[in-house]
């Protein structure tokens, strides 16, 4: 492929042609480890293609640094179940990891024991804190009262 073309393409990465994608294509398969090809294919086909999640989980594969393709390259609009807008690749990477973080959140104070909340303390963290020591009134109903005393010492700062 000539570069000048190539440059071309990597230029005009959101406007590319049917006919330039198939010229994509031909290159990958002469250059399969080629990751700069494998992205404009992908590419082309977030809003063409059926194949789009096949191709993007190849390219990924290919490319050096994933954070990279993510920024560079798809800022698409995708719908997700959980939300009836439509959100750029970007948002909806922060949407999960938010999600990831409140289930993390949440298996945290499955495990919950005094020296946790006091942690929490020391971190700052008065909220996790407090859930901690709302979690430990129903664990041991008779140190409800401690704990409850801990919840306002902390409500204090």
């Amino acid at each position: 492929m000539d570069k000048n073309l190539l440059i071309k393409y990597i230029n005009n990465y959101n406007s590319l042609k049917k006919n330039e994608s198939l010229e994509i294509q031909k290159q990958i398969n002469k250059y399969p480890f080629s990751s700069i090809l494998k992205i404009l294919y992908t590419k082309y086909l977030t809003n063409n293609s059926l194949d789009y999640k096949t191709q993007l989980s190849e390219t990924a594969i290919y490319v050096s640094d994933r954070s990279n393709l993510k920024n560079k390259i798809f800022s698409t609009l995708i719908q997700t179940n959980e939300k009836d807008q439509k959100m750029t690749f970007d948002e909806w990477i922060i949407f999960l990891n938010t999600k990831n973080e409140e289930i993390n959140e949440e298996i945290k104070i499955d495990f919950v024991t005094e020296k946790l909340a006091k942690i929490y303390i020391k971190q700052k963290q008065y909220n996790l804190a407090i859930k901690t020591y709302r979690k430990l009134m129903l664990k041991f109903p008779k140190k409800s009262i401690l704990f409850a005393n801990q919840i306002d010492k902390i409500k204090q700062k």
